[in-house]
């Protein structure tokens, strides 16, 4: 082989174990920051408060999203892994705003609120469903 057949195989494989070694940071970094936000939870509300982390009308952490976190995905999807994450203790536009810092692709803040209020309602009636079919069983 001459050196010019060799030198762009090489920049291929460089290019190759690149772009896997971003898409592994990228991986961790996701996973870090569903970490962080976990732990953040751990710690004294009163604390988080006084540090400006801890929300101060619903008490919740606004967790940080990596920017393509929700990119691709549809309202429900997107708000169930948020709650999978992070928790039901944030408010429907807490949510919103989150989803969209998560790259949600949306035509307007208030389309996704609406979307965002429909599952949240339609998972709050299943949840209730199913209480009121656990207790009819037990008694």
């Amino acid at each position: 082989m001459t050196m010019d057949t060799e030198m762009p195989n090489n920049y291929l494989a460089a290019l190759r174990d690149a772009e896997k070694e971003l898409a592994g940071i990228d991986s961790r970094r996701s996973a870090l920051q569903a970490t962080i936000a976990s732990l953040a939870r751990l710690v004294d509300a009163d604390a988080q408060l006084e540090m400006g982390i801890r929300s101060e009308t619903t008490g919740s952490i606004p967790p940080k999203i990596p920017p393509d976190f929700f990119k691709g995905k549809k309202p429900t999807q997107a708000y169930r892994d948020f709650v999978r994450l992070w928790g039901e203790d944030h408010s429907v536009p807490e949510i919103r705003n989150a989803l969209i810092e998560g790259g949600i692709e949306t035509k307007s803040k208030n389309s996704l609120l609406a979307a965002l209020h429909s599952v949240v309602n339609r998972d709050r009636k299943k949840k209730e469903k199913r209480k009121a079919d656990t207790a009819a069983l037990q008694s």
